[in-house]
């Protein structure tokens, strides 16, 4: 029983694991994309600034304006984070990939049910998969992919990075006199 125990335990932590590797993936994709917000206003307003020749009036009000896609870049990437998973999606990846037709699945969620409300079948199906499942691997059900608008970031991040240290040169008018 000991044994039992500690192998569904395993699952259990297995399947967590799963689940917090593709919530990882989420809200990396997540912060990834929304990072596009803030990259292009501080494209623009570094842009304004410079042709505007850093009037202080525009600089500032530009920002103070910056507040806004950052907000809407922390909200995004926290709305990720904090959003509820299904409750059984780390086991359902696993069957999923290991091809094991939700044996994971069913085994933990019977076996959180007590002992007295199993029936015979319940067992069964708890014993069949700590049986199947000896080889499960969290990467294969869970992969960390790369995110689909990374290249995209890395561009307009040098953009800007190209904006920030581009200098604008200015015109002198010299009015005349001599020398």
């Amino acid at each position: 029983m000991l044994f039992r125990s500690r192998r569904l335990s395993r699952l259990s932590r297995l399947s967590r694991h799963v689940t917090l590797r593709a919530k990882a993936n989420h809200v990396i994709a997540r912060a990834v994309s929304l990072s596009l917000v803030p990259l292009m206003y501080a494209a623009v307003a570094l842009s304004v600034i410079k042709v505007t020749r850093g009037a202080p009036s525009i600089a500032h009000v530009l920002a103070w304006g910056f507040a806004l896609p950052l907000a809407v870049f922390f909200g995004g990437v926290m709305h990720a984070a904090l959003r509820k998973t299904p409750p059984h999606a780390g086991s359902l990846a696993l069957d999923r990939v290991h091809q094991l037709k939700d044996r994971i699945t069913n085994a933990l969620a019977f076996s959180s049910l007590p002992a007295g409300e199993r029936t015979p079948l319940m067992e069964a199906a708890i014993e069949d998969a700590l049986a199947t499942t000896t080889e499960l691997s969290s990467q294969q059900a869970a992969p960390l992919t790369r995110p689909r608008d990374l290249w995209a970031m890395f561009a307009l991040a040098a953009g800007v990075v190209a904006i920030a240290v581009l200098e604008v040169p200015l015109k002198r008018v010299v009015t005349g006199g001599t020398t």
